[in-house]
């Protein structure tokens, strides 16, 4: 394979600062969410000639599957961040061809996020028999899902349940965050509590709002009591609230 050929068929840098390069084989999305979206913004504006300007399209890249085997030099890649390849109306071939190449290229920290994550479940049901760490013989993955307010911790528990006995590290995205973290049975803070990493981000774009003080040290506060590593992005105003803006990565895991 010649110079320029190799540099094209390596992974791409991402601008979502936690991680080091962007693997994105499906594009597309179809939760419709009520916000403004960065990755729909960016391939309906920037990026419209590339990905055709319908973010409910879904679209497959094979082309692109030897990105993770290409880029030799070990980084934190967010697989398909563009979209989201956990959605029910993905293939599960999609997904499988997806993972194959993870798995094919374990130097690289591969990150998932999903806002459908009882997902992760229903595949390593399907297609491991109910254990993961059988699929996954390479890599530890890290699967998350997304989560914008305590009325969507649901989402937490379905990951825990999915991902129950499996060799990963589950973390939650909580960006954007837009509604109170927090709910009368507690049950967001033992969700939160079983997490190996927590994200926390503000709404950014058209409508931008920053989350309230109270909300985020609220979660700093559970994060430290037990002990969990966490991320403030950049677009949170840690200075305004007077919050330290720690950015922390979780622990490394070996392949059981």
């Amino acid at each position: 394979m010649k110079k320029n050929e190799l540099k094209n068929k390596k992974l791409t840098k991402t601008g979502i600062e936690y991680g080091n390069s962007a693997f994105n084989t499906v594009i597309g999305c179809r939760h419709n969410c009520p916000w403004s979206c960065w990755a729909k913004a960016v391939s309906t504006t920037r990026l419209k000639k590339k990905y055709g300007g319908d973010f409910s399209d879904i679209q497959w890249l094979p082309e692109r599957l030897d990105q993770p085997l290409c880029t030799k030099k070990p980084q934190r890649v967010l697989v398909n961040f563009m979209g989201d390849m956990w959605g029910d109306w993905v293939p599960h071939e999609w997904i499988d061809r997806t993972l194959d190449m993870c798995d094919a290229a374990p130097q690289h920290d591969y990150m998932f996020l999903t806002k459908n994550p009882k997902r992760y479940g229903d595949y390593i049901t399907h297609f491991s028999n109910g254990n993961c760490n059988t699929y996954w013989k390479k890599m530890v993955p890290w699967l998350g899902t997304s989560v914008e307010s305590g009325e969507k911790r649901i989402r937490l528990k379905e990951l825990m349940e999915a991902t129950d006995d499996c060799n990963c590290i589950r973390w939650v995205s909580l960006e954007p965050l837009i509604g109170n973290p927090e709910d009368p049975l507690d049950h967001m803070e033992t969700y939160l509590s079983s997490m190996d990493w927590v994200v926390i981000g503000a709404l950014t774009g058209k409508g931008g709002k920053q989350p309230e003080e109270a909300w985020v040290r609220w979660i700093t506060g559970v994060c430290q009591d037990y002990g969990i590593p966490y991320f403030i992005k950049e677009n949170l105003d840690c200075e305004k609230m007077g919050i330290e803006r720690v950015q922390e990565y979780p622990r490394e895991r070996k392949v059981a």
